[in-house]
This record gives structure tokens, sequence and C-alpha cells, in this order.
């Protein structure tokens, strides 16, 4: 499948991206091999595949969190902090 310099414009002023002719020309070439691979996987006979139920077939793993540190070392931690009420480090509002 051929993707024509029209749809490139397109989809680069809807990503709102200035490039050159000769990078438009590329990600031409590159987006019609994608779609070409894409209509190949669509080809696939899956009628008899069962779909997965997840996207992994390793069991989550998971483990109990355990304090490492004593509460003297926590208090240390946070004293070493450039800012802190005691129990707590402050750092600027991000928002």
């Amino acid at each position: 499948m051929d993707i024509d310099k029209k749809q490139i414009e397109h989809l680069l002023s809807l990503a709102r991206i200035h490039i050159s002719e000769k990078e438009e020309k590329k990600i031409g070439q590159d987006l019609s091999q994608i779609l070409n691979y894409i209509n190949q996987l669509n080809e696939v006979d899956t009628e008899n595949v069962e779909p997965m139920a997840g996207g992994s077939l390793l069991n989550n793993v998971s483990c109990e969190d355990k304090r490492n540190l004593s509460e003297n070392d926590s208090l240390k931690l946070i004293q070493a902090a450039p800012k802190n009420d005691g129990q707590y480090i402050i750092v600027p509002p991000i928002f």
C-alpha cells in the first residue's frame, strides 16, 4: 500500500511537524512498508486460534513489602534533605 504526498502532509499537519522534502519521502516509504507488513498479517488464517486472555503467559510475580530502614535511618534521611519539617521532605510544587 503506497501513501501519497497528500496523506503524508495531512499526517504531518495533524502532528504539527515540519520536515524537509527528503524526510517526507523517507517517512512515506517507511509508512508504506509498515502498512504492507500489516496487510501480510491480515492474510494469516486465525480462525481456529483461541484468543489469549492477557498479553503474557507468565504469572504475576509479587513480593511482600518489607521495611529495610529503621525509624532512626528514615529520620536521618529526611533531615539530610535541604528542606524538611522533621517528618517529611518539603519539595516545591510542580503545578
